[in-house]
């Protein structure tokens, strides 16, 4: 395991994120959902610094902003 992920690991992120919702007046029903979060700041708070955090993401399956990577 390398030093980034012992760091992270075990850790408990407290994550900020928001949910928007537009609403079809036509179909009166929700016609679309997206989702959006900061998960830069609590890796941030765990590692101390943009470098490793950067490291983190450049190999991860989820973007900064929470969205998932598919291969």
């Amino acid at each position: 395991m390398n030093c980034l992920a012992a760091k992270l690991l075990g850790q408990k992120l407290e994550i900020c994120s928001v949910a928007r919702f537009v609403w079809d007046d036509t179909m009166a029903r929700v016609s679309e959902v997206s989702f959006q979060t900061d998960l830069i700041t609590p890796i941030l708070n765990v590692l101390g610094s943009l470098e490793q955090v950067a490291s983190v993401f450049s190999y991860a399956l989820v973007t900064p902003e929470g969205h998932t990577i598919v291969q």
